[in-house]
């Protein structure tokens, strides 16, 4: 008998004495003699059979039809074997693109960038944010370098801005550290240019973000080179930050 019809049979006779898929059964069984003895799939599917052989002739006695079907399932059997479908391999769903302006996107990207400068007031410890062990790396001069810029690039234009003008102070010289700003005038600083720079994209189109930069030219050729030019200025700076924090073994601001 060939092993496709025998592996038919012992399907009839999983289906009539097992508990559960038949073929599952049939398979498993297999897989454990294959597991024990080492052999060949026609060389456990002969061993399962004659194991059970009595039981499986008694169930095919005087039904020629039930026979009948074993021999045209093994029929298929073999040629599903011998030329097998190829497999079609099912993708994931792709995940919807979120219904997003340019400037929503933006504004999405500096939310991330406006907490980690909020985390970095907070949690950056007193002692350490108004001195650095260079002057250039004091945290509080740096954060208001960078409040600085967001107010100058979000203005209509380069002109007329007038540096130093929040609280008199040149970020490039050398101040006393009671000099710079404190944690709390540094937060309300912070509030203050989020808004001001969030409403200024939130009002601007994506097409308004598409045209030509005229305002601030070094910036990039388009609005959008503005903002962007703004985001990774922000992201230099907190990179600094995070440097000597790492460098004095101080928690550093989490990336977002």
């Amino acid at each position: 008998m060939k092993t496709d019809e025998m592996y038919e049979r012992l399907v009839d006779f999983f289906k009539e004495y097992g508990s559960g898929n038949p073929r599952v059964l049939v398979d498993r069984n297999i897989t454990l003699l294959r597991a024990k003895q080492d052999n060949t799939e026609k060389e456990a599917v002969a061993l399962l059979y004659e194991k059970y052989e009595r039981k499986i002739t008694r169930l095919y006695e005087k039904n020629e039809e039930l026979l009948a079907q074993v021999k045209i399932r093994a029929k298929k059997r073999k040629r599903k074997r011998e030329h097998p479908e190829p497999e079609i391999r099912k993708t994931e769903p792709e995940e919807a693109i979120p219904d997003m302006t340019i400037g929503e996107s933006l504004v999405d990207a500096f939310k991330r960038n406006w907490d980690m400068y909020h985390d970095a007031v907070t949690n950056i410890p007193d002692e350490r944010w108004r001195t650095g062990d260079i002057p250039y790396l004091t945290p509080a001069r740096i954060v208001y370098h960078v409040l600085e810029c967001v107010d100058y690039y979000s203005n209509p234009t380069s002109e007329g801005y007038v540096w130093g003008h929040r609280f008199n102070i040149d970020w490039e010289k050398n101040v006393t550290p009671e000099q710079w700003p404190t944690k709390e005038q540094t937060k309300i600083y912070l509030e203050e240019m989020m808004k001001k720079f969030d409403g200024w994209l939130q009002g601007l189109s994506d097409s308004d973000l598409l045209s030509p930069e005229k305002a601030f030219p070094w910036t990039g050729k388009t609005t959008l080179g503005r903002a962007l030019y703004l985001l990774v200025h922000c992201r230099q700076h907190m990179g600094e930050i995070n440097a000597e924090l790492r460098r004095n073994e101080l928690p550093r601001i989490e990336w977002r």
